[in-house]
């Protein structure tokens, strides 16, 4: 096989590789209050005051936004529930809604949470977070869950849509996800709910990682495709550099 041929089906390769850049959401058996998560939130900082109320606005702690929903994404109602759409615009944008009583807000049925409103309902309505830097884990502990399914979907700095993920609200265990890359690319989620005593969320965690420490793929392949040319470029000029010297020996 020539040289040039092995290094079409060396680039060719890479190129297969790059795809794992768009990585997929799985569940994990991480826990809160462990190394494997490097802020969490449990609203415990001085919001009882509002609790069983409605939020005016977007609520912030430590950087991070709480809101119902991103900029682009269209709220609509199903039998009592809020639905969103998953096109955000291509910057994501946190907002609240006008209304406060289908905005979001606190809840202390065990431990203190936050809850998207729908009507004034407490569970029922969205809850969208813009992380203060992008994440590569993402956890929660869900309340009040009695049966139903709760969806989120995790969105990357463009508003693209990395992945959602669909399951079932009736265990009370702490939920986390991770990226299958480990890339810190999530940048905001948005979750929804059709639990029957509406869904709240408690110990809301993630991790913040340097995105320099993680090997991006389609750097390497830069990087990579550098080296290739340069290494082309360099047997080319060699094999010219033989040629005229045939040339001139004859």
């Amino acid at each position: 096989m020539s040289h040039l041929a092995k290094l079409y089906l060396l680039t060719t390769f890479l190129s297969v590789t790059t795809i794992e850049v768009h990585a997929t959401i799985i569940e994990s058996d991480l826990q809160p209050f462990t190394n494997d998560f490097t802020v969490i939130h449990d609203f415990e900082g001085g919001q009882f005051n509002m609790l069983g109320a409605p939020i005016d606005g977007i609520y912030e702690e430590f950087g991070t936004q709480f809101g119902e929903r991103f900029d682009g994404q269209v709220v609509s109602e199903n039998n009592g529930f809020e639905e969103l759409s998953t096109t955000p615009f291509s910057e994501l944008r946190l907002l609240a809604n006008t209304d406060s009583n289908d905005n979001i807000g606190f809840d202390t049925n065990g431990q203190l949470h936050i809850n998207g409103l729908n009507d004034g309902v407490l569970g029922t309505g969205a809850l969208s977070i813009l992380f203060s830097q992008t994440v590569n884990r993402f956890g929660f502990d869900p309340f009040n869950d009695d049966g139903g399914e709760y969806t989120i979907d995790f969105f990357d700095i463009s508003g693209g849509l990395i992945d959602s993920v669909t399951l079932s609200s009736n265990n009370s265990f702490f939920q986390s996800f991770s990226l299958t890359n480990g890339a810190p690319l999530i940048a905001g989620v948005s979750i929804t709910n059709t639990d029957l005593n509406g869904l709240g969320f408690g110990f809301i965690t993630y991790n913040t990682v340097d995105a320099q420490s993680v090997a991006e793929p389609k750097s390497l392949l830069l990087i990579l495709s550098g080296v290739i040319s340069l290494f082309t470029l360099s047997r080319c000029r060699r094999t010219r550099a033989s040629i005229h010297s045939i040339g001139r020996n004859k």
